[in-house]
This record gives C-alpha cells, structure tokens and sequence, in this order.
C-alpha cells in the first residue's frame, strides 16, 4: 500500500480539526441551552420535594462549561490545539451531571439524556481518541450508575436492559463516528487537491504565487531563528516569444519546463524555486551576497546544458537578486527588489557595459 507524504497527512488534520471546530462552535451553544431549558423545567417540576435547586445547580453547571468552551474556541492557539481536548471534557462534565442526576433520582428519563450523549458524542467528537474517551467515560458512568443505583430500588432486569440499550447506543455512535470520519476523510482529500492545483504549476511542477505565499512565512521564521537575510533571485527566459513563433507553443512549453527543471535542481532544497508567471521564475531562501553569486552561475551553467531548443533558442536568461534582513521583511517588495535588479542587469549587459553569465550563449540577450 502506497504510503502517504507527511505533507497529506497534516493535512488531512488539518482540515478535519477545522471542521470539527466549525461544529463545535454551534453544538456547544445548542447543548448548553438544551440543559438550561432542562434544568428549569426539571427543577419546576420537582418542587415540592425539595430537589429542585441542585437538580438546576446539576444542569446549570455543565451549561456554564459549555459556554466556556465556546470563548475558548475564540482563541485561535486554544482552539487548534485543544478543541478535541475540551468538547471531551465537556461531554464528561455533561456525563458527569446526568449521572449524579440519576443516582439522587432513579428516573428512568435521567439515564435516556445520558444514552443521547453517548450517540452524540460519536456524531461530534473529532478524533477517535477523544471519541473513545467520551463514550467510553460516558457508558462507564452510566453502567456504574445503573449497577448501584438499580440494584437497590429496581427490579429484575431492569439493570441488562440498560445495559443492552448503552451496548446498541454505543454501536450506533461509532457507527456514526465512522461514517463522519469517512465523510472527512473524503472532505480533507478534496480541498487537497484542490490546494495542490492552485499551489503547484502544472507545466513545471513547481510552486506558483500562491504557494509561494502560503510557505514564505515559514521560511521567513526560520531565517529569523538564525539571523540569517532572505534572498530572492528573479529569473526571465529571455527569447521565449522568438522560440513560439519559430517552432510553435509546444516548443516554447519545452523550454519553461527545461528552466524549471534546470532551476529546481540546482537550487538547494530548502530554496523555495517557483514559476512566477509566463516565461519568469523566483527562488527565495535564506542566504546572502556569496550565496547569490554562486546561484547565479549554476542557474546559467544548468540552462546551456539543458536546452530543448537549441536551433531556435540560446539559452539566453537574465537574473536579478535582493537580499534582506528577515525581521519584517516582506515577499512583494523583496520580489520587487530583484526584479529592479534583473532590469538593470539586462539594461547593462544589453549595453555592452557589462559581461553575459558564462555559459554557451547563456547572458546574451537576442536582439528585440
């Protein structure tokens, strides 16, 4: 069986966190006003006896957890990290309660709130160790519950029909726990597609702007723990339009995907290399002045030994560099910078005023 990258694997957490905290958001609120409505009505209807404060105390507490847990979803570290974490906790104090509930009462409706609990859990619970911990806290208690408090005030039977009815609520929640993971499982795969076709240039397989922008941040962070610049290099395929108009589109794909290659194997693995747009390329990574130069010469060297098109194309690039602090550096203006510098480095060597990258033909650039 094909093993998955650890790239899809987060991934695929990573959408499914989100979306179990898109749900938590509005089951936490739903739950904790279903027990207040429940606590009051409880309450009102056990006033004579003189159980109806803590039977509202018992409902208002759990309610009051709910609450919690959605400030908490507002913040965003707590609720990526946590939101498993306290929807289980959650559902244990809710547990919790009912289960005291019933010891104090022996009320049959009691213990059914309790069953629904159990098949929510699998409806809601995000990962299948939260799942198991939440039905298996919640059965536990219950069949506790139902054991010492039953045996004194119950009949015969009475305990193994509750018992067979937690054994088939707990079926039906894990089925349903299954079913949902299915659902976004099948979810997570397709917005991951979805990413990749937006993320990844087609012709070159390399990353396109947005994915760019989406992994620039983490290199940024790590140049900043080793206080180390960023540097972009803009690379142009010069001649490109000559090479579509002599030997057609398909020749002119053959090259850019040629660059590209060339490009990504000359560059470091931590270098992100992406297509720009067109016949232009970006490499960001972490480094400065040396490190650009050497780049430079590689890329050149690279292109002369990989042209597609050699009668109709020469190999004929220019490249621009910028280097910056990584403190608060930002991806357009550092793009910007090198860009400028590929112009000026072109305006140059056009005019004769400076010398063309070494390579066969590589640095000299076809006439307009």
């Amino acid at each position: 069986m094909h093993a998955e990258s650890p790239d899809i694997i987060d991934a695929r957490r990573r959408v499914m966190r989100q979306a179990g905290m898109r749900e938590i958001r509005w089951v936490a609120p739903a739950m904790g006003s279903l027990l207040v409505v429940f606590g009051i009505l409880d309450s009102m209807s056990h006033l004579d006896d003189g159980s109806s404060m803590w039977r509202l105390v018992s409902s208002l507490l759990p309610a009051l957890l709910c609450a919690a847990l959605v400030a908490l979803l507002h913040v965003v570290r707590v609720a990526d990290r946590y939101s498993g974490l306290l929807f289980t906790v959650v559902a244990m104090a809710v547990g919790a309660s009912l289960v005291y509930t019933y010891s104090r009462t022996a009320f049959d409706s009691d213990l059914c709130y309790l069953v629904i609990m159990v098949i929510f859990a699998g409806a809601f619970a995000i990962s299948m160790v939260e799942f198991i911990a939440s039905v298996t806290s919640l059965g536990g208690a219950a069949l506790v519950a139902v054991v010492l408090v039953d045996s004194q005030v119950a009949g015969d039977g009475h305990t193994e029909r509750w018992f067979m009815l937690l054994l088939v609520a707990a079926v039906a929640s894990t089925s349903i726990h299954l079913a949902r993971s299915r659902a976004l499982d099948h979810l997570a795969d397709t917005q991951i597609a979805l990413e990749q076709q937006v993320s990844e240039d087609v012709l070159t397989g390399l990353a396109t702007r947005r994915g760019l922008t989406n992994l620039f941040p983490v290199l940024r962070a790590q140049a900043e723990r080793l206080r180390l610049p960023v540097f972009a290099m803009f690379v142009d395929v010069d001649g490109l339009k000559g090479v579509n108009d002599r030997a057609g589109h398909d020749a002119g794909d053959l090259v850019i995907a040629a660059a590209g290659d060339a490009i990504r194997r000359l560059c470091r693995a931590s270098d992100l290399v992406v297509r720009w747009g067109g016949d232009e390329f970006v490499v960001v990574g972490i480094g400065d002045g040396p490190l650009l130069e050497t780049l430079e010469q590689a890329i050149a060297e690279g292109f002369s030994r990989a042209n597609p098109a050699p009668e109709v194309w020469g190999g004929w690039l220019s490249v621009g560099s910028a280097a910056r602090p990584a403190v608060d550096v930002s991806l357009a203006h550092l793009i910007e910078l090198a860009d400028a510098d590929m112009y000026r480095r072109r305006a140059l060597r056009r005019a004769g005023l400076a010398e063309p990258l070494s390579g066969a033909g590589v640095g000299e650039i076809p006439a307009p």
